[in-house]
């Protein structure tokens, strides 16, 4: 595997966790619209915001939900909220990007 393909790989890896992180922060249901507009102002530019977020609902760490109107919303689970807890608690790096990426939701 070439040093290019890897660091692709760790790119996105990260851009995952930024991703998990907005849900971890954000207090309310996201919109896919949200989502987006969020990894915009984050830089997210290797991984697809879309794809990113149905790779977090197969994994557990959000949940999906269609509302009244059709509308499909997005939210931690609350092993998503034990494991960015942990993250965080664990490793001062990941919190200072928690720190980071609440600042983009006030």
């Amino acid at each position: 595997m070439g040093e290019y393909k890897l660091e692709h790989i760790f790119d996105q890896l990260f851009e995952h966790m930024v991703v998990g992180m907005i849900f971890f922060t954000h207090p309310n249901t996201l919109t896919i619209d949200t989502i987006e507009q969020i990894c915009n102002q984050e830089k997210i530019s290797k991984l697809s915001p879309l794809v990113a977020t149905a790779d977090l609902v197969s994994h557990g760490i959000i949940s999906a939900h269609i509302d009244d109107k059709q509308n499909v919303g997005y939210e931690i689970t609350e092993f998503g909220q034990y494991f960015f807890n942990t993250v965080c608690q664990t490793n001062i790096y990941a919190r200072e990007l928690c720190e980071k990426v609440r600042g983009y939701l006030l």
